[in-house]
């Protein structure tokens, strides 16, 4: 079986699709639209919507004010966001790995796989792998390049790829009341929380 790594953007997608390409022997296609298969598992990664929108909008290297919320808040829901929506965790071929659950403990990535896939899944030193994509050298590969729009062919890893939060934003600090209020008034980041975070 193939795995489909599908996310939204600003998600985490990019680090567990490097861990999976290295350590899972069947194939790895990146995804930030779902396209459900038969006979492939899914991989899918999901972050608060509003702290996934702030990390956009610090990659673009734009002010946080209104017009960056939209532009960013509708490319959130177009690249995988709602496409979330459709996720099935009780399906055995669909995994669903929570940013901040393992922002802080990549291991709980090879926790969640093992518990889905099997503990004999790949052959590789897993722990290894995780320790070449620390956030640490993510950061140097992103430091040889000078913006987003410029990237690792290998890693796919982009300048300011890494805010200066280093991926740990905090919205509720980080918006204003009247920022926190428009978003709250997006349906669709709406029905996402509800999935994931209610």
């Amino acid at each position: 079986m193939t795995i489909q790594q599908f996310s939204p953007i600003r998600t985490g997608s990019t680090l567990v699709w490097n861990f999976l390409k290295r350590t899972y022997p069947g194939g790895v296609r990146k995804e930030h639209r779902l396209v459900m298969r038969s006979n492939e598992w899914i991989v899918s990664t999901i972050r608060h919507p509003y702290n996934a929108i702030i990390s956009a909008i610090l990659r673009l290297d734009k002010p946080i004010d209104r017009e960056s919320l939209l532009y960013c808040t509708d490319e959130f829901l177009r690249e995988g966001g709602l496409d979330s929506l459709r996720l099935d965790e009780g399906l055995q071929n669909v995994i669903v790995l929570k940013y901040e659950d393992f922002v802080d403990d990549y291991s709980y990535i090879v926790k969640r796989l093992n518990e889905k896939m099997g503990e004999g899944w790949s052959k590789v030193n897993l722990d290894e792998v995780l320790e070449e994509l620390s956030v640490e050298n993510m950061m140097k590969i992103q430091s040889q390049h000078q913006d987003f729009y410029t990237w690792d062919s290998q890693t796919h890893i982009h300048g300011n790829h890494i805010s200066k939060y280093r991926g740990k934003t905090n919205w509720k600090e980080i918006l204003t009341e009247d920022q926190i209020q428009f978003l709250q008034g997006q349906d669709g980041l709406n029905q996402i929380i509800e999935k994931f975070y209610s």
